[in-house]
Order: structure tokens, then C-alpha cells, then sequence
């Protein structure tokens, strides 16, 4: 009997291990929190019977400020912390959990479907500015870009196209603040062009991604190297992860983490891991 109970409470503890009063809070980029952050904390809180809470609007930077001022306790987004060049973001640990992919948008009443990579450059550089240069309506392009060479999308853009980070771009194209902005833009401008992560774009109403080189970015086409813009997503915390913060990224890389990930449409760990391109972009997104 006294087994019994000792097994009992030993049960009772190990599932009430991770309960606290304390409201964990994750803090995501836009298109984090839309690629998987909102399932992935929903399903941790009723997992662990935990209070969560996840913010409506934000950048990748936002949330790793806010991990620096202890307003949130984890945060998510679409690339590694820059120490060497934002002294803010030292000491942030950052775990990747999943992939997705740079998508290349446009209205959805635009004729063009299709675009080249060095298309892509030239238009990011100014180089080319109307849509009947790519075959389209005699029309100014519309260029929305997001504010800043250190977002997540900025980031991986300039790395991923041009191998810089810090690479330039066309000084008239008019900048946004996030990717819900740019998501509404894409909707309402029939001359728009923008950039967004195909995870968080895919199912807009009003919004086409365009193919690039002939491909999509769908998962088929990124495993087999066709489409050449996969990304990594990550988990930050401010220091070591460890307490709940550290079983909030071990849910996240575990089975039911990870098939929940992948189910959201990211790539998951695993499905990425075959990807030789995608492993290589890890050591070129880490300037």
C-alpha cells in the first residue's frame, strides 16, 4: 500500500512538474506566429496545463527586445540573432525547430506567374521598375519591402539572392513595418510586389506567389533543391534556456512538436535534414 501511494504521488508530481502561476509568455514575428508559434504554445498549454500568451503584432526584432527586457519569456522568428551587429541581441540563444520558405508575391489579378532569380535582383535593386519589362501591363511596380536589413525577411532575402546581408536595396520602394502590412498591400495594390514567407501567405485570398524559375515553394520542390529559398525558423531565449522555457523547445523538438510543425506546412527537423541545399543555407544565413 505504501507503494501505491508513493507511486501515486511520484505520478502526481512528474505531470504537475511544469504548472505555475506564472503566465508564460512567447513573444512572435509575424510570420513565425502564423507558420506554427500559435498551434505549437496552444497545444503546449492544454499539454502541460499551463497559462500562455502570444502577442498579435510584432518583428523578430520586437520579440528579441522584449526577451532582453524579460517581457517575454521565449521568442520566434526567421533568423539567427545578429551579436556582431546589434549589441541588443547578445546572449540570445536561438534553436531551430522548423523550415519554411521565402515567397514572392504579387496581386492576384496580375497576369504574370512566373519570374527568373536574376528578375528578382534587378527588381529588389531598381533595375527593373514596370511590369511590361516581365511581360506584364504596361505599369510602375509597386515595391513594398520591409523596413530595415535585419528582419527576418529583409535578412534572408539579401543573404539567400545576394550573399549579403547588408546588401542595399532600391532606395524608392516604399517600407513596412511587418507582414501583415504587407499581406493587406498585396491584396488591395494590383501593382504590388513583395516579399513573405510562403507559410504564412500560402491560403491569403487576393494574393498570388509567383513560381521562381519555374518552381513553387511547396515541400516537394524545396527537398529536391528545385526551389532555392527554403529558411530556417527558430526558438530564442534570453541566456541558457532552462525551467519552462527550456521544456517549451523540447516540446517543440519532440515527436508530437514536430508532426504538429510539419502538419502546420513547415518543414519539419527531419524532412529538412535530407536537404543538403537546405543545410548549407544554415552556415550562409549565419554571417
Amino acid at each position: 500500500m505504501r507503494y501505491l501511494i508513493t507511486l501515486f504521488l511520484l505520478l502526481l508530481l512528474q505531470t504537475n512538474l511544469y504548472a505555475t502561476d506564472k503566465v508564460f509568455k512567447v513573444n512572435g514575428c509575424g510570420i513565425t506566429r502564423n507558420a506554427f508559434a500559435n498551434e505549437l504554445t496552444n497545444a503546449f498549454s492544454q499539454k502541460y496545463n499551463i497559462e500562455t500568451t502570444i502577442n498579435k503584432k510584432g518583428s523578430v526584432i520586437k520579440g528579441l527586445i522584449a526577451l532582453k527586457k524579460g517581457e517575454a519569456d521565449v521568442a520566434t522568428g526567421c533568423r539567427l540573432p545578429l551579436i556582431n551587429t546589434m549589441p541588443q541581441e547578445k546572449d540570445i540563444w536561438s534553436v531551430q525547430v522548423a523550415w519554411g520558405a521565402l515567397a514572392f508575391a504579387v496581386n492576384d489579378s496580375n497576369p504574370i506567374d512566373n519570374i527568373s532569380t536574376e528578375q528578382l535582383k534587378k527588381i529588389l535593386l531598381g533595375k527593373i521598375t514596370n511590369w511590361k519589362d516581365l511581360g506584364g501591363e504596361d505599369s510602375v511596380i509597386n515595391l513594398y519591402l520591409r523596413k530595415g536589413k535585419n528582419t527576418g525577411i529583409g535578412f534572408s532575402t539579401r543573404v539567400l539572392l545576394f550573399g549579403d546581408h547588408q546588401k542595399s536595396f532600391y532606395k524608392n520602394a516604399s517600407r513596412l513595418n511587418n507582414s501583415t502590412q504587407t499581406r493587406k498591400l498585396l491584396k488591395t495594390d494590383k501593382n504590388s510586389f513583395a516579399i513573405d514567407d510562403i507559410t504564412s501567405i500560402r491560403e491569403t485570398q487576393g494574393i498570388k506567389v509567383l513560381t521562381v524559375d519555374g518552381y513553387y515553394p511547396s515541400k516537394k520542390n524545396i527537398l529536391e533543391e528545385k526551389y532555392k529559398f527554403g529558411r530556417p525558423f527558430y526558438i530564442y531565449s534570453n541566456e541558457r534556456p532552462r525551467g519552462i522555457v527550456r521544456q517549451y523547445i523540447n516540446f517543440a523538438l519532440s515527436l508530437e512538436g514536430q508532426t504538429l510543425i510539419s502538419n502546420s506546412g513547415n518543414l519539419s527537423l527531419k524532412e529538412g535534414k535530407s536537404s543538403k541545399n537546405l543545410n548549407l543555407l544554415l552556415m550562409m544565413l549565419n554571417p
